[in-house]
């Protein structure tokens, strides 16, 4: 029900009637309201008036305008307008209960903003108890319908399974879920070798990421010159690294979808379509390698590039990283004939400046970073996303080389 503010214009009093009369043929409408600017005339200080009856309205409700082609009608919120094409408003309903402005945008001009008439809205779900609602096209189901609408209502309610992805989201991934690429990782399934200086931090760092599983191999213990360039702390010396990482990864991030192998990497051991390796001799890179690209040979053209192969490579302050997709046999065949030359060919280390956790902690990051936009890259990103052949940081000069 809408009501009438007493703080009327006398201008605004005197063309009620005027521009009701252009819209409802209806005298008991017009008696109603000089009824009504009668009250207001001699209660100009009382509340809010009521504009008409309950029964009143209900009548404007049912009548359509039929008269010329412009004349002034007040919107639901208070504002005189002109109409300039009265055939738009299908019944008097909507202009009641909805701002012309809605209903004919800028084809209702403002005539005067000074003449304007206030209203409050009375919430349209609490209509008068003495008058029922008229909802126009009402339809009367039958109890057989009633029963099939019910039916169908509680179908709708089940269309979220209860195992959906969405609805598993936990407090530990709930900083990045929205992420492009957040619900294809944990489609992964990794396979990590190596877990020294750069192995360790890249298996926190995939942890955090939550994939399918991960697949770690190492066969060394936890020492304590190890504390200078790996994730590891004092309580995890003595212990096998892999056994030490898996902790970690339980502890920090509540990741337990993990296979530890405690020993090398050979030839026998098992692959993966994502490899990644922190080796320090190139005898285990090799095969590593071979054993990924007779992997990635088994699957025909068109699937191969769903495979990637990580090799992150760290001294103190320079780090290189190589990343292969399966499907890229150009830089396939480079990495083979370039970069997997024998240890004794490898540039000499002084011992004492081998490795530092900075250092460490960025090419994981970095290596982390590759497999993330390969794996968003699957995700038809409107803009695909770098995954370079070659990355390479200098600590010194602070200078970053890409090869795409």
């Amino acid at each position: 029900m809408r009501r009438l503010h007493p703080l009327v214009s006398e201008q605004a009093e005197n063309l009620v009637p005027e521009i009701l009369s252009d819209i409802f043929d209806s005298s008991e409408a017009l008696q109603a309201v000089n009824d009504l600017n009668h009250e207001l005339t001699e209660n100009e200080d009382s509340q809010p008036l009521e504009v008409a009856s309950a029964e009143w309205r209900h009548q404007l409700r049912g009548e359509v305008h039929n008269g010329p082609q412009t004349s002034q009608i007040l919107d639901a919120d208070g504002v005189l307008h002109t109409v300039w094409d009265s055939s738009a408003i299908e019944s008097a309903h909507e202009i009641l209960n909805a701002p012309l402005s809605q209903l004919l945008g800028a084809s209702a001009p403002l005539l005067d903003p000074t003449m304007s008439i206030f209203f409050d809205a009375i919430a349209q779900e609490n209509p008068p108890e003495e008058v029922g609602e008229i909802v126009p096209n009402e339809l009367e189901l039958t109890p057989e319908q009633l029963a099939s609408l019910e039916a169908a209502v509680e179908e709708a309610h089940q269309e979220i399974p209860l195992n959906s992805p969405t609805l598993l989201i936990t407090e530990t991934t709930s900083r990045f879920s929205s992420a492009l690429w957040y619900e294809k990782i944990q489609e992964k399934k990794i396979l990590l070798a190596g877990l020294g200086g750069i192995g360790s931090y890249v298996g926190f760092l995939l942890a955090r990421m939550q994939p399918e599983s991960l697949v770690i191999y190492d066969d060394d213990k936890v020492e304590m010159a190890n504390l200078s360039g790996q994730f590891y702390g004092t309580t995890h010396i003595g212990q096998l690294k892999s056994s030490a990482l898996a902790s970690i990864m339980a502890d920090f991030s509540n990741f337990r979808r993990y296979v530890c192998f405690p020993q090398k990497y050979t030839v026998e051991s098992s692959v993966s379509d994502i490899m990644i390796c922190g080796f320090d001799n190139m005898a285990a890179r090799k095969t590593f390698f071979d054993k990924w690209c007779n992997h990635v040979a088994t699957y025909p053209l068109e699937e191969r590039g769903k495979c990637l192969f990580i090799d992150g490579r760290l001294s103190a302050e320079y780090l290189q990283i190589f990343c292969l997709r399966g499907d890229d046999s150009y830089f396939i065949s480079k990495y083979n004939a370039e970069q997997l030359f024998s240890d004794k060919e490898a540039d000499g280390t002084i011992c004492s400046y081998k490795q530092t956790s900075f250092m460490a902690n960025m090419i994981a990051s970095l290596m982390v970073n590759l497999f993330v936009n390969f794996v968003a890259n699957q995700c038809d990103p409107l803009i695909p996303r770098d995954v370079p052949y070659l990355t390479e940081y200098t600590g010194e000069t602070m200078f970053f080389n890409t090869i795409q």
